[in-house]
């Protein structure tokens, strides 16, 4: 089972809207606010790599997001 961590920058103005939104994803294992040149921490879990893309695809789209990392579990 793939997981993941992304590391996400979101607008100020749309942070606690897109902590909401992305918590309410299915995969989404926690996320939560975090300071310093990220806003965000999101940790994923998914049935393949597909659906790993299809998340993080997912959470891109969400108003207020301006950039993703994901570090992908080896």
């Amino acid at each position: 089972m793939p997981q993941a961590t992304l590391l996400i920058k979101v607008i100020p103005t749309k942070l606690r809207e897109a902590l909401k939104s992305i918590k309410e994803i299915s995969g989404v294992k926690d996320a939560f606010i975090v300071y310093g040149r990220f806003d965000l921490v999101v940790s994923i879990g998914a049935i393949n790599y597909e659906e790993m893309i299809r998340l993080t695809a997912e959470i891109n789209k969400i108003e207020g997001i301006r950039s993703t990392e994901t570090l992908l579990e080896a």
